[in-house]
């Protein structure tokens, strides 16, 4: 083997560091993400339960499968973006110029 395609021992000890401090970063995004996925599926459901409450106010509301499974459907994703243009309309509608521009009076402090 070559001196160049050798690593070190402290090379080694550094890119181990390295992935492990990745690991815990990356860790504790998933640990976040799953806390948001849980408060906003609580939230969904009080929402849920206040809109839908008056209309069954003796029933109890269940929770959808993803709630009760403790899983998330995760949707495929269209790679079609004219479906998307046409789904969405991100026209802009021209302005017609009815502001009047502010102006101070300076005098007025003098």
């Amino acid at each position: 083997m070559s001196k160049e395609a050798r690593i070190s021992s402290y090379e080694m000890a550094q890119y181990r560091e390295r992935l492990r401090s990745q690991k815990e970063f990356l860790t504790d995004i998933l640990s976040k993400i799953e806390k948001q996925i849980l408060s906003l599926q609580v939230e969904r459901l009080h929402l849920r339960n206040t809109l839908l409450g008056s209309e069954y106010s003796g029933q109890e509301i269940l929770p959808d499968a993803s709630i009760k499974n403790n899983c998330v459907k995760n949707e495929p994703v269209v790679d079609d973006s004219k479906n998307l243009t046409e789904e969405l309309d991100l026209s802009i509608a021209p302005s017609i110029n009815d502001f009047e521009e502010e102006t101070e009076d300076d005098d007025q402090f003098i």
